[in-house]
């Protein structure tokens, strides 16, 4: 990887996404305390709920990129 991106993903992205992940799973934890579940139910809703975090960002990166290629596109070209 070319350096200036390793070192904005470790001095950017890196410590945005673990703020972003921890503050996810903070308002997980509190969702689910609010339910009568047992443990079990409990894991089993967290994980799901992770599921769809992790399919949700993906999907928006993934536009994200076809978005960026379109601008690159676009901006080599007169309109």
């Amino acid at each position: 990887m070319n350096t200036t991106y390793e070192w904005l993903y470790d001095n950017y992205a890196l410590p945005r996404l673990e703020e972003l992940r921890n503050a996810g799973n903070a308002q997980m934890e509190l969702l689910v305390r609010d339910f009568p579940l047992s443990d079990w139910n409990c894991i089993e809703v967290l994980d799901q709920l992770a599921r769809l975090r992790s399919q949700w960002g993906e999907e928006v990166f993934a536009l994200g990129v076809q978005l960026g290629m379109q601008l690159t596109f676009f901006s080599g070209h007169d309109m």
